[in-house]
């Protein structure tokens, strides 16, 4: 069988839905077969405003410049340099 990865984004929105659905990181792991690691890593990507992520799932952004997002303080931040980058 071969199956596409599902892009981080996606990822992270599936992950998100089935936590708010009750499930934990542990059965997101073991359903997926990835290492709770991976799924923290995943979870993360929640921390990226919605521009951003739409941005990186659209293609106008790469992975390396969407993960360097992730290092802001804070939302207020991302929107501010995510607005200097657009300009």
């Amino acid at each position: 069988v071969i199956r596409k990865d599902m892009h981080p984004v996606e990822l992270f929105r599936a992950f998100a839905k089935q936590l708010g659905e009750g499930r934990s990181e542990a059965d997101l792991a073991a359903a997926y077969t990835m290492t709770p690691r991976a799924v923290s890593q995943a979870l993360a990507l929640g921390a990226l405003i919605p521009e951003i992520q739409d941005a990186w799932l659209q293609g106008q952004i790469g992975g390396d410049v969407a993960r360097a997002f992730t290092l802001a303080r804070d939302e207020a931040a991302q929107r501010k340099a995510w607005s200097d980058l657009r300009e």
